[in-house]
């Protein structure tokens, strides 16, 4: 793809920048609830309602600027897991979606290898899903 026929980005360089900080906002303010949870044991309902504002906002700007929600909505939920919870995910995932949007020609890489993790059965080649085939019926 040359310049001339590249697509026009979606995402401009200041609304890149307001949202990367409202994401770096985000893990702040939930990174600070679960040292209030550590030290007060009040944190998890303010980590919730954080968690519920932020994933909200972030995931309806990605919608309505049609940039693929699945990077936002991942680093939503891996912001629900305990322990990684301190890692700034919405961040990343704000951060990749941006990225992917400047760089479509990356962007269709990563479409392209998405439907192999999603059916692993594409992964394996055809001789060797015929030979796990073969094993199965062995066994039984």
């Amino acid at each position: 793809m040359n310049e001339e026929n590249k697509p026009e980005p979606k995402i401009g360089g200041i609304e890149a920048l307001v949202m990367v900080g409202l994401a770096a906002l985000f893990d702040i303010a939930d990174l600070l609830a679960t040292f209030l949870d550590a030290f007060f044991g009040m944190g998890e309902l303010i980590k919730f309602f954080i968690n519920i504002v932020a994933s909200v906002t972030l995931w309806l700007w990605v919608i309505m600027k049609d940039v693929g929600p699945t990077r936002i909505l991942a680093g939503s939920i891996l912001e629900l897991v305990p322990i990684i919870n301190v890692l700034p995910m919405r961040t990343v995932a704000m951060a990749a979606t941006i990225w992917l949007d400047w760089h479509p020609k990356e962007a269709e890489i990563a479409e392209d290898f998405m439907p192999k993790i999603k059916n692993p059965k594409r992964m394996l080649g055809k001789k060797a899903l015929a030979a796990k085939a073969a094993k199965t019926t062995q066994a039984l």
